[in-house]
């Protein structure tokens, strides 16, 4: 994450809920990435 955090601005949520179907089929080490305006995640708790 910090590779990514040096490249662009970023904000960081280490842990966030995902689909059960996903946490199935991945197991424990899945790692996820998204990217979006800040607008769009109005409301997550920890974004400024």
């Amino acid at each position: 994450m910090k590779q990514v955090g040096e490249r662009i601005s970023a904000h960081f949520l280490p842990v966030g809920p995902i689909a059960p179907v996903l946490g199935a089929h991945t197991g424990p080490g899945l790692v996820g990435l998204c990217a979006a305006p800040l607008s769009v995640f109005e409301g997550i708790p920890g974004m400024v």
